[in-house]
């Protein structure tokens, strides 16, 4: 997703196993003007990353934040014993 005035903030960092998790809040304006916020979360692992982004619109942000986040704890690169841990 493209987005114009881009501001993140760390709101979250943590651990997947060895891979380290670190996680944004984003607010801007896509594309078409509509002003969006949401999260925004990298995790490092070896020599890879993975990213993932999910937005709303930002007046409808509160009602979807809690899918927001269901998504973004649904990565696992580790063992299901040792799950990813955030301190958020």
């Amino acid at each position: 997703m493209m987005m114009k005035g881009l501001e993140a903030k760390r709101v979250a960092k943590g651990a997947d196993g060895p891979a380290a998790i670190y996680r944004y809040e984003v607010s801007g304006k896509a594309k078409r003007g509509i002003a969006v916020h949401g999260y925004w979360q990298y995790t490092f692992s070896g020599r890879g990353y993975y990213v993932v982004m999910v937005t709303a619109p930002k007046k409808d942000f509160d009602s979807h934040k809690g899918q927001m986040l269901d998504i973004l704890n649904s990565q696992k690169l580790s063992h299901p014993k040792k799950p990813q841990h955030l301190d958020d």
